[in-house]
């Protein structure tokens, strides 16, 4: 059952999967956005304003992965529900700065539910990849999300929510995924708008062990889970060998084992590169989660036992 996460063959790219620009309601062109992105030491971001699809592939020489924000909406000037997908990659149902036509229904006997979960369903079939935004700062409860089939991620850390209304952080609804026997993977992103005085760039971001600039073949590194997230920490690599699971940071660190469906613990190392945990008895995945001596966090994607 030995595994490690990454090649060590190949760097890591920086990027942010979740920026909007002056298409939405952003504040910066995306040339703009681009550049300050690429300024800040990132390799590759995405462009995803509201309900606009945007496939640059690469603007101020930083690749850019196609895609937008989508929402889905119930209510009528009460919004009651409200939910809000990342569309990535270039698939075929969208092309360049297509405004789409968002699903807003009004009728109250609407089931809510299903048809997001058909506008998932078509998404998937045309090839795109989904990601479950800002669960917490959507106030979703596990009725609306969890029956949800069909998303390859969901924002563990939104960088906008956290200093907007300190909303950012959501480990909660991906564990209960996770526990359900869905295999679904996190990340942290920015959600970016740039709107004074909030600074909401460079906050959430994912490290991607690839060896292209290529959006499109990065984009299929993010969805075979060759990442881990961040707010500030670094892995550097993680794995399994000889039943234990072990890790090593790029700094001193708090180290966490988090695993499930069982109600169980394994004890943190503290003060610590690396270390390793044995692997406890009956569970379906584990990950890991650090804390630097900043705060900063990172998360490693499930392993499934």
């Amino acid at each position: 059952m030995d595994y490690t996460a990454f090649d060590s063959t190949k760097p890591f790219l920086k990027g942010n999967l979740h920026a909007h620009s002056t298409v939405s309601d952003g504040r910066l062109t995306p040339s703009l956005l681009a550049s300050c992105y690429k300024e800040h030491g990132y390799d590759f971001i995405a462009i995803t304003d509201h309900n606009v699809f945007s496939s640059y592939g690469q603007l101020e020489g930083l690749p850019i992965i196609a895609g937008m924000e989508l929402s889905i909406l119930w209510g009528g000037r009460r919004l009651r529900k409200a939910h809000h997908l990342l569309v990535l990659g270039e698939g075929t149902a969208y092309h360049h700065l297509e405004h789409v036509a968002f699903p807003h229904f009004t009728d109250a006997d609407v089931d809510f539910l299903a048809q997001t979960q058909k506008t998932i369903d078509f998404l998937k079939a045309h090839g795109h990849t989904v990601v479950y935004n800002h669960p917490f700062w959507s106030r979703t409860t596990d009725y609306d999300i969890l029956p949800l089939r069909g998303l390859d991620m969901i924002e563990v850390y939104n960088h906008g929510s956290e200093l907007l209304c300190d909303d950012g952080y959501d480990k909660a609804s991906w564990h209960k995924f996770l526990d359900c026997g869905v295999h679904i993977n996190a990340i942290a992103t920015d959600d970016n708008h740039n709107w004074p005085p909030h600074d909401d760039s460079f906050g959430g971001w994912i490290m991607v062990n690839s060896a292209s600039k290529d959006p499109r073949v990065i984009l299929s590194d993010i969805v075979e889970g060759r990442f881990y997230s961040s707010t500030g920490a670094e892995i550097r690599n993680w794995g399994i060998k000889d039943g234990e699971a072990w890790i090593r940071c790029g700094q001193k660190s708090r180290i966490f084992l988090h695993h499930g469906p069982d109600i169980s613990y394994s004890d943190p190392v503290f003060d610590a590169m690396e270390a390793s945990f044995p692997i406890p008895d009956g569970e379906s995945w584990l990950r890991f989660e650090v804390v630097d001596g900043n705060g900063g966090r990172a998360w490693t994607n499930p392993y499934w036992l």
